[in-house]
């Protein structure tokens, strides 16, 4: 399954156990001057049957997965309804879930209205990695 990757693909030492979907690709903003991660990647969102099948094999592969982590770079950037309808999908492919774990970019965690992220919590999008890499505007653009 690991060949449907679109590469590079990076997660968080943290999530080195957990089962990584690839839900995008690349960042939605990709223009820090800090950070080369996705420099070669156009960020997109990847279509539901693609998401849906990566799904539908690990929960064959690995039906008893506790971990989930959705890449690549800024799953937040997907629209909430979407998001959540993912979610739920994993939960039923994964019975003994406990987390489900995304890098989101702090603009669009922003953009999120604080409705819409108790609606991701309660959906097991337990965790979002966010860089705090500065608070200078001048330096993040």
């Amino acid at each position: 399954m690991q060949d449907n990757y679109t590469f590079p693909l990076y997660r968080p030492p943290a999530e080195a156990n957990s089962i990584i979907i690839q839900v995008t690709n690349g960042c939605s903003y990709n223009n820090c001057t800090f950070c080369s991660m996705y420099v070669d990647k156009q960020y997109s969102v990847n279509n539901l049957d693609s998401i849906y099948s990566q799904i539908d094999n690990y929960s064959i592969q690995n039906p008893d997965a506790t971990k989930i982590f959705l890449a690549d770079g800024d799953v937040l950037g997907i629209k909430t309804s979407v998001l959540i309808d993912i979610l739920k999908y994993i939960q039923k492919a994964f019975p003994k879930l406990r987390r489900i774990s995304a890098y989101g970019s702090t603009q669009n965690v922003l953009n999120k209205t604080n409705e819409e992220l108790e609606h991701l919590k309660e959906n097991k999008l337990n965790l979002v990695y966010y860089g705090i890499e500065s608070g200078s505007d001048t330096i993040l653009e």
